[in-house]
């Protein structure tokens, strides 16, 4: 520290100008290095202290960080928290959405034609419109940016340069939010933009008109309370005739919808597949190009329901499960090419339409792995199909086919692993299902009346089988089983515990095909039957194995052709006109073994012995009206 008092002393007493000024210097000296050394040292304290302080303010940032952190990362699980989540606004902590200020508008227009916005607040509309009317919304003000376009629903622009943005307060974006107009049309595309923007769902609200198509290529979720109304849409070609309002091709979830056709609206086109689309065939709720999607609760009227469309063979849609929906008025209720899927609790009503020719609530092709359950499905109380414009009004209720197939390419492309239980048919189809190219399908608890048949078969099958069933057959004259084409030696079709009921005469049952039926009861009240048809099974097989027959007469148990052979049947009440038929040569192969006949009389009628046809029986004897036994090699 420097001596002031001595240095201003030697001023004072100096005599000589050398000594004054000598003294003049040493003070002033003196006091530059006191308070140089003075200054650097409070130079290092405040160094030290500029370091604590950013220090400190660095930890004070970090735990401000972990704090908005653990906020914005509170479980919504809990209400309590899930309150306050929804209070933010869109901010990321509470604290930053009380620091806004907050506007409170009636309408969008109210909030676009204020002046005293800046940059930083929140507005609040009570309605798109005016109060109340569904489309109220939260928004932040902020300055425009180059890329900002005005869409009337994220994006609203101001004065001075600022733009509202949408907040998402909750998990979706609503019709009302973009301004959508009841009974006007909607502009779907709009809503998947802004959806996908802040990945969030979309909620419908309110009746609709729509006539564009939305490729929602992100997964994605839409529901609500909703109806759509497709409208006015017109295809460009004639190959166009699949219209949707949502083509889903990212996955996604479409439930509580309803989606109605306007009949007159939609051109009616011939399809190139083979039979004619009308109105109710060539618009659909949703078509799906991707995996993963779900299609609940949803009514449709006067159109398809869902298109499921794979790329290819080789490349299936998968995981598609669609429950609870209602397909009114509709030709065709679900068509699926190149998918896997699973249906339940679906009812099916289908379209009275006189111009159509063909009905195929399921028309599929290359389908695996499918579950179709817990389905109701009628043909909206139609007359009988003969009073329309052709008597194959309305065609198999299952049309699942795989049409450019060769039996070299079998196991590529045949449909397989199907399984269908629980379907209640009520009106009249032509048959339950058309098989071409099938492998492991199982149809179980199926209730319903077919005119024609109960399966029609063109191409090879593989383990069909039809469990617990009870079918009603209206026609005089087709086949249950109709084998119209080549079969292999390991086709097969197996009826289990099944009753079929016949309402009509019939002259024939089974055609050409391997068959096993197993506890299963056939009633035909009234006309002559030929269990086999006079073309059947040259190569094929008839096994019938604790059956029971009620039947008015039989004129045939065998025609001399393939293999037939009954085990443990009981023929209740029924008039045996002749087992044999005289046609038969040493190739026939017939066996009744153990069964048990009500009334016995011209057993067979020819004179050909072999050990391929074998006769053991009981019954009565219509000449002597007593119990007779029979057994021998028939001759």
């Amino acid at each position: 520290m420097a001596n002031i008092a001595e240095d201003l002393k030697n001023i004072k007493s100096a005599i000589l100008g050398r000594d004054v000024r000598a003294s003049i210097h040493d003070g002033i000296d003196a006091i530059n290095k006191d308070c140089t050394e003075r200054l650097n040292g409070q130079d290092d304290k405040l160094t030290k202290q500029d370091t604590i302080i950013e220090n400190n303010v660095a930890r004070q940032d970090s735990l401000e960080r972990k704090y908005d952190e653990q906020i914005k990362n509170i479980a919504s699980s809990e209400p309590q928290n899930a309150e306050i989540v929804d209070a933010r606004n869109g901010f990321d902590t509470l604290g930053k959405t009380l620091k806004q200020k907050i506007y409170h508008f009636s309408n969008v227009e109210e909030m676009k034609n204020c002046v005293n916005l800046v940059e930083g607040d929140v507005v609040e509309t009570l309605g798109y419109y005016e109060e109340n009317d569904g489309g109220g919304a939260t928004y932040k003000i902020r300055l425009k940016e180059d890329a900002d376009v005005e869409d009337g629903g994220s994006i609203h622009f101001l004065s001075n340069a600022l733009v509202a943005e949408l907040i998402i307060s909750n998990v979706f974006v609503s019709s009302k939010q973009i301004g959508a107009i009841e009974n006007n049309y909607l502009d779907i595309q709009k809503l998947y933009d802004i959806a996908k923007k802040y990945a969030v769902d979309i909620c419908i609200n309110g009746t609709y008109k729509v006539n564009t198509t939305v490729d929602c290529d992100k997964y994605i979720k839409i529901y609500g309370n909703g109806k759509l109304i497709l409208d006015s849409y017109q295809p460009s070609t004639n190959d166009e005739v699949d219209y949707s309002p949502f083509i889903i091709s990212g996955g996604g979830c479409i439930s509580d919808l309803e989606f109605v056709s306007i009949a007159d609206k939609i051109p009616r086109i011939n399809k190139k597949a083979g039979f004619e689309i009308g109105y109710a065939s060539n618009t659909c709720a949703v078509k799906i190009n991707s995996s993963n999607c779900k299609i609940e609760n949803i009514k449709t009227d006067f159109m398809t329901g869902v298109f499921m469309v794979g790329n290819s063979v080789n490349s299936m849609i998968d995981n598609i499960n669609i429950s609870n929906c209602y397909f009114n008025h509709a030709e065709l209720a679900i068509f699926a090419q190149h998918a896997s899927y699973c249906i339940t609790d679906t009812c099916i009503n289908m379209s009275t339409d006189v111009q159509s020719i063909y009905y195929h609530p399921f028309y599929c092709i290359n389908i695996k792995n499918v579950i179709i359950s817990d389905l109701n499905i009628s043909t909206n109380d139609l007359v009988n199909p003969t009073d329309y414009i052709t008597e194959y009004y309305i065609n198999d209720v299952f049309h699942i086919f795989n049409p450019n197939s060769g039996k070299s390419e079998f196991d590529t492309y045949v449909s397989n692993n199907i399984k269908i239980s629980n379907i209640n048919i009520s009106g009249l189809f032509n048959t339950l299902s058309t098989i071409k190219y099938h492998s492991k399908v199982i149809y179980s608890n199926i209730n319903g009346t077919f005119k024609n048949s109960l399966f029609t078969i063109s191409k090879y099958y593989k383990n069909i089988q039809l469990n617990n069933s009870v079918i009603h057959m209206n026609s005089i004259k087709t086949r249950t089983i109709d084998c119209t084409s080549e079969f292999a030696n390991d086709d097969s079709i197996e009826l289990n515990n099944t009753k079929i009921i016949y309402e009509n005469s019939h002259s024939q049952l089974f055609g050409s095909c391997n068959l096993n039926l197993n506890n299963c009861k056939l009633i035909i009240p009234t006309g002559a039957v030929a269990l086999p048809y006079n073309d059947s099974i040259a190569n094929g097989y008839l096994r019938f194995n604790n059956c029971d027959f009620s039947i008015s007469t039989i004129s045939k148990l065998y025609l001399g052709l393939g293999e037939v052979e009954y085990k443990n049947c009981h023929f209740r009440n029924t008039y045996m006109a002749s087992i044999l038929d005289s046609t038969i040569t040493e190739e026939s192969k017939c066996k009744v073994i153990n069964c048990h006949f009500d009334i016995l009389r011209n057993l067979w009628n020819t004179q050909y012995q072999s050990e391929n046809l074998f006769f053991t029986a009981y019954g009565y004897d219509s000449n002597t009206n007593k119990q007779k036994y029979i057994s021998s090699i028939i001759q």
